[in-house]
């Protein structure tokens, strides 16, 4: 866990780690079952389900239940899949609840704890995965078709010649495929591949956002399947990952992948006709997008800085 310490007079300021090591290395004991299991588990889908039903809990069984017979009747369109995605988040908040009263559940590490926390959200959000991106797609289909335009026209403004060719080359591969996964713990996944490819490919050892935003605009720009769904896609991850409980780096590289790929969609190409339009009434537009960027990349320095 990350913590900051300073002396009385306020002249040292420093920040520390502390790990939590799962074992002990002078008495060594075998894992819990039952956290092995969560350790096994925690990144598939099924597995996940069914650990959740194993746990016997007539609470926790009786909660899965209602959640399966919503989402068996639910129906999902672009008039109400924000209020899907609320509800969705709600049941795995419920879940989480009564997981974590366990008796079993109290004696667990941190870090595990996480992990029970992403399989919770693996064994919920698969169920309507794909009617709920399908959803996503079409809700932001003019986005897409924005931000697939601007990566055909304006791939000139990133500083591609700066990143390492065989890294950038790598990380598109983790996207080819990404659109197709059966699950969104499957996608992140693949995009936390990419996020450190990319910054793999950054040159130098010091990297900052400002650095980071522009690379991975660039990146996702390299791959034409993807980018004709990069605004929906990002935007359905950023809704329904939850903001507490988890890995506080992948948090920060959903965030980043969707700003940036919504100043895709945003970004203005530049054209011959565009040229020739008189440049005095478009300043203020160009100037708060300037400013909106700038805020941008301090919130994600910020961030940065956390993990």
């Amino acid at each position: 866990q990350p913590c900051t310490g300073s002396s009385l007079e306020g002249h040292i300021d420093f920040t520390y780690m502390l790990e939590e090591m799962d074992d002990d290395i002078y008495h060594h004991f075998e894992m819990p079952p039952l956290m092995k299991k969560i350790e096994d588990y925690y990144r598939d889908y099924k597995l996940s389900k069914q650990f959740l039903y194993d746990l016997y809990d007539q609470t926790l069984t009786e909660k899965l239940n209602e959640i399966e017979r919503c989402f068996f009747t639910a129906e999902i369109n672009e008039t109400n899949f924000s209020q899907f995605v609320h509800l969705q988040s709600t049941y795995i908040i419920d879940v989480a609840q009564i997981v974590f009263t366990l008796p079993a559940t109290h004696i667990l590490p941190s870090a595990v704890k996480r992990h029970l926390n992403f399989l919770i959200f693996n064994a919920i959000t698969s169920a309507k995965h794909y009617q709920l991106l399908a959803t996503y797609n079409s809700a932001y289909s003019k986005e897409n078709v924005m931000a697939q335009e601007n990566t055909r026209n304006s791939t000139e403004d990133f500083p591609i010649q700066k990143l390492k060719k065989e890294e950038l080359e790598e990380a598109v591969k983790n996207l080819r495929n990404v659109l197709n996964l059966p699950s969104p713990a499957d996608m992140v996944e693949c995009i936390v591949k990419f996020f450190d490819l990319v910054v793999a490919a950054l040159p130098g050892v010091e990297v900052s956002a400002d650095d980071i935003l522009p690379a991975i605009c660039v990146a996702m720009t390299r791959s034409p399947n993807f980018g004709s769904h990069v605004v929906s896609f990002f935007t359905y991850l950023a809704d329904i990952w939850p903001t507490t409980g988890v890995d506080e780096k992948i948090t920060y590289i959903i965030i980043t992948c969707s700003i940036a790929a919504s100043h895709l969609s945003t970004k203005i190409p530049k054209s011959e006709s565009e040229t020739k339009i008189p440049q005095t009434p478009p300043q203020q537009p160009q100037e708060q997008l300037g400013q909106s960027t700038q805020e941008t990349i301090q919130l994600l320095q910020d961030l940065l800085d956390l993990v």
